[in-house]
């Protein structure tokens, strides 16, 4: 956590919510840097796995964790926004993620009504990883709703691990969800 506020009081706050190091401002970069690599060795040493290994089905290849997406073998590259759209729906797939869901989960909070931006990257995704972004395989329509990655069904891997469906919640906050459908409910 990097903050203005240096009372111990919020370190031992900032601390309490789950930050993993404290550094107040004014700061050394080589000092943060410092924090940073330490953080990145731990956690080599320590063996962590993402718990999000890659997704393939044979054509397209997803691996969250290193950020890379291939298709037909050959690197797509997104933009961090159609990444950050991309990770959203792969972590939630076969749900359908409300319109308003995903533009506050990518774009922040002010933007729940800016669905024009929205369907436009989806067209941009669509382009870069559907093999025909007329008829998609991947990014789905739900009419009047949102959008939706298309069901994780043992059909659709490879040797290679999928990615399990997670919650929004987990990466992006907590958003209640239906219990008979599972889907976002749409409370913004």
């Amino acid at each position: 956590m990097l903050t203005a506020l240096g009372q111990e009081t919020d370190l031992v706050h900032g601390l309490d919510l789950g930050a993993d190091d404290y550094v107040v401002k004014p700061f050394h970069f080589s000092e943060l840097k410092a924090r940073m690599e330490a953080h990145l060795r731990r956690a080599r040493m320590s063996g962590w796995e993402s718990p999000y290994p890659a997704y393939s089905d044979g054509d397209l290849y997803i691996d969250l964790p290193n950020r890379e997406v291939r298709l037909h073998g050959r690197h797509v590259a997104l933009s961090p926004t159609e990444f950050r759209l991309l990770a959203c729906l792969v972590r939630n797939a076969g749900i359908v993620v409300t319109h308003r869901s995903l533009l506050s989960e990518v774009w922040g909070r002010n933007y729940v009504r800016d669905i024009r931006s929205l369907k436009l990257y989806i067209r941009y995704l669509r382009q870069k990883i559907e093999p025909d972004p007329a008829q998609p395989r991947y990014v789905l329509t739900e009419w009047g709703i949102g959008y939706r990655f298309r069901e994780l069904t043992p059909a659709a891997h490879s040797s290679t691990p999928t990615i399990p469906v997670h919650d929004v919640s987990s990466t992006f906050g907590s958003y209640p969800r239906d219990r008979d459908t599972g889907s976002a409910t749409d409370l913004l």
